[in-house]
């Protein structure tokens, strides 16, 4: 099974990488009646609902998030393990590096965990998208 990216600028994106990097940020919130009120988790708020709705938009940007994490999993299962051990669980890269080093039987580097979630987070974009035809 292979992807075909189709042709995309970054200003035609509603789900861009910096918005579904903010998303995952907030991912385990998403399902919360009222939103974080924690200052560290401002900013990300900002980039994924701008001044608007946390109720109306919350539940369905959560599902949004999961189906590209999926999506995600199924193309690259080490990928998707490592977003989600970043952003939906909150371990370092190191302690990621470590278990999937365990978990896949090879040795990973904090680097190569750290370029695996980058490049999750753009595909996550194009597949939200519909930049990518799977």
């Amino acid at each position: 099974m292979s992807a075909v990216i189709t042709e995309s600028t970054t200003t035609d994106r509603y789900y861009s990488p910096a918005k579904v990097r903010a998303l995952l940020v907030l991912y385990p919130y998403l399902a919360d009646a009222k939103p974080p009120t924690d200052t560290d988790l401002q900013l990300p708020m900002r980039r994924a609902f701008g001044p608007g709705g946390w109720k109306e938009e919350a539940l369905a940007k959560k599902a949004d998030i999961s189906r590209a994490l999926n999506a995600l999993s199924t193309r690259r299962a080490w990928a998707g393990d490592a977003m989600r051990l970043r952003y939906c669980v909150g371990l370092p890269l190191r302690a990621i590096a470590e278990g999937l080093s365990r978990s896949y039987g090879i040795q990973l580097s904090h680097e190569t965990v750290r370029v695996w979630t980058v490049d999750g987070i753009q595909f996550m974009s194009d597949y939200l998208c519909g930049k990518l035809i799977l």
